[in-house]
């Protein structure tokens, strides 16, 4: 599955939460599934990535992994893309906090 088809799971995940509020039932199923695909789509970005910058990590890529990577084989490339998707997350996440 492509980056597309998992921010597409998530927004439709995140519809079922606002069609069933207020029934808890529903909306924790909705909520657990938003939150998995979000992460499979964290972990998603990671994969392509590796195949876009080369590194060849074998197994289950999470930034973690492939900033070791990167860093092993001295990808200043790899490794700013890392840093800066690390940056856009956290500022993404400190406006949608943000009262």
């Amino acid at each position: 599955m492509n980056i597309e088809e998992k921010i597409k799971n998530c927004e439709i995940y995140l519809k079922q939460i606002n069609q069933y509020d207020p029934d808890p039932y529903y909306v924790n199923y909705f909520f657990t599934k938003f939150i998995e695909s979000v992460i499979e789509t964290f972990d998603i970005i990671f994969e392509e990535a590796n195949r876009d910058f080369g590194l060849f990590i074998s197994g289950k890529i999470s930034q973690k992994e492939f900033d070791k990577k990167a860093i092993t084989k001295n990808d200043q490339k790899a490794i700013k893309f890392s840093e800066w998707y690390l940056m856009k997350l956290l500022k993404n996440m400190k406006n949608h906090f943000q009262m």
